[in-house]
């Protein structure tokens, strides 16, 4: 991840949950309305498409194949959970 996916929270962009994420909005919208933050930053909704596009096409097929039940969404959860753990490129990212 790069410092092009930080947002600082007092950036007007911030303020919108498509940009930054909900949690970094709300906090940018409160700061807009006078409370007190002790600063602050939200990683662009870029960043996760960035970062997890070596595994892009296994994610995309394992979610092409979730029916109705629970149970797939479960395991493609699970799937999806262990491709961005134990991906060399994603690890060395943190």
């Amino acid at each position: 991840m790069t410092t092009e996916h930080i947002i600082e929270l007092d950036d007007p962009a911030a303020r919108e949950a498509s940009v930054a994420g909900e949690k970094a909005a709300a906090l940018a919208r409160l700061a807009q309305q006078g409370l007190l933050l002790s600063g602050g930053f939200g990683v662009n909704a870029e960043a996760s498409v960035d970062v997890t596009a070596p595994i892009a096409p296994q994610i995309e097929s394992l979610l092409a194949n979730i029916d109705q039940s629970v149970r797939a969404l479960d395991e493609a959860s699970g799937a999806i959970q262990k491709l961005i753990t134990g991906h060399p490129s994603i690890l060395q990212r943190r």
